[in-house]
């Protein structure tokens, strides 16, 4: 099987594959072509859901196969309780699209001069639509024309047709998408390193504490190195090296980076703290509204602290973290509070509330709900500052000692209990990589400006 049938396995193996119909159904694969990759799609429908599969050499004239839209190349027909999968190769050759001959359908080198055709509406598109619309037939039956319905959300016909370009031109172990940002994201994380490195740098000389976290401490174990299509970089800190931090950044910190918290940076309020890099830009649609505020490219340093022994306490901590930093955010954000549609009297209460609070008021507030076990030896900890708040207590234990790990191949601090972390934080199939069409940055940037490595001091 070429490259783009094993993409288009692998998608289909994410998926929650429909349940075979009630009444025996049989799906039939036609035309040479496609027939080993369909049949291995539908092997799947067979060994997980109870389809019967077979593989037909030829396909009853079921429709004027003249009226199907040029680059439509798949049609679905249903006759006597069988399901029809065809493919239409009169306009287009179906084996070259599969395989990695050279052909007009993938013959650009450059993918701007694929997608500008993919959106003219020529017939360039059935490399991208065909590979959709052939996972949609098999998977859902749902055959949308600008979206497919997929069980994460939906893929858009021009980012299958990104998957199917790089597939064929610029293949790798593993697909994922390396084109946001202009095409620029290894330059982004490069400078993302180069805060990481400042402080590293700082921590050092003062011997503090601290460890790769999320999405960095993840790739850090499961890639050896940043997760590929990621555009940030996380640290963590227990609250007593954070402080020991705090003590010390303003005066170590390099004319090349900025420190921002809501102490340096009047305009900021997120609850976790940053080290900026001076002469660059990341503005996303939330961050554009504050146009005095430092918008470089950054490192989020994320604070672990002691929350309850007991499980009822835990969730009580959990509760008023949530209500503390919603008070926060939506005061710096200018809207009602919502609580994530819940408890609608005590939302227009808190909304009433933080109106006519200051900003300085509440942000004590949300410090001391978080910190509010800090001096109490209770054995865990909670991702107070951080996105895995939800996820409640987790062992002390877990952070009670550092290990080496690598990004870029530079050492780096991780937990003793790495794993059991990260199986805390993204579930027990943590080592498993999303479905390929997750696999792409996620901030909403609406401007971008980098340096060289060469232009840092």
């Amino acid at each position: 099987m070429d490259r783009l049938g094993n993409l288009w396995i692998e998608m289909l193996q994410y998926e929650k594959l429909p349940e075979a119909p009630k009444q025996s159904q049989e799906l039939i694969v036609w035309h040479g072509g496609l027939r080993n990759l369909v049949r291995e799609g539908a092997g799947i429908l067979s060994r997980e859901k109870g389809w019967s599969v077979s593989v037909a050499e030829d396909l009853p004239d079921l429709a004027d196969r003249d009226a199907y839209v040029r680059y439509w190349v798949l049609t679905a027909e249903e006759d006597a309780g069988r399901v029809f999968v065809s493919t239409d190769a009169s306009q287009i050759v179906i084996p070259a699209v599969f395989g990695l001959e050279e052909d007009e359908c993938l013959r650009f080198s450059e993918f701007e001069d694929y997608e500008r055709s993919f959106l003219s509406g020529h017939h360039y598109i059935c490399a991208g639509e065909l590979l959709c619309r052939l996972f949609a037939l098999i998977s859902s039956a749902d055959s949308s024309q600008k979206y497919i319905r997929l069980s994460g959300g939906t893929l858009p016909l021009a980012d299958g047709a990104y998957m199917v370009w790089k597939t064929v031109r610029h293949p790798e172990p593993f697909f994922y998408f390396d084109n946001t940002y202009n095409g620029k994201l290894r330059e982004l994380q490069q400078c993302q390193l180069a805060c990481l490195e400042e402080f590293d740098r700082i921590c050092k000389a003062h011997g503090i504490t601290y460890f790769l976290g999320g999405g960095t401490l993840l790739g850090a174990i499961r890639h050896r190195n940043l997760i590929p299509w990621d555009d940030d970089i996380d640290v963590m800190m227990l609250r007593d090296q954070y402080e020991k931090f705090l003590s010390v950044v303003q005066k170590e910190i390099s004319l090349d980076f900025y420190y921002q918290s809501n102490k340096t940076d009047p305009d900021y309020h997120s609850i976790f703290d940053k080290i900026r890099m001076n002469g660059t830009v990341f503005k996303t649609e939330f961050s554009r509204q504050f146009s005095g505020m430092h918008q470089g490219i950054f490192v989020d340093i994320f604070v672990h602290d002691r929350t309850a022994k007991h499980r009822p306490g835990q969730k009580l901590h959990v509760f008023f973290t949530l209500l503390a930093r919603s008070l926060v955010f939506h005061k710096w954000e200018g809207t009602d509070m919502h609580f994530y549609g819940k408890m609608k009297r005590l939302c227009r209460i808190m909304t009433w509330y933080k109106n006519r609070t200051s900003m300085k008021k509440l942000e004590r507030i949300q410090h001391k709900v978080v910190t509010h076990f800090s001096r109490k030896h209770t054995g865990y900890l909670y991702d107070g500052t951080g996105e895995h708040l939800r996820h409640g207590a987790f062992p002390e234990k877990w952070l009670s000692d550092v290990r080496i790990a690598f990004l870029g191949g530079k050492p780096y601090p991780v937990p003793v209990e790495a794993e059991k972390y990260l199986e805390y934080s993204y579930g027990k199939d943590y080592m498993q990589l999303p479905p390929p069409q997750k696999r792409k940055a996620t901030h909403p940037v609406v401007e971008l400006k980098m340096r060289s490595r060469n232009e840092i001091n």
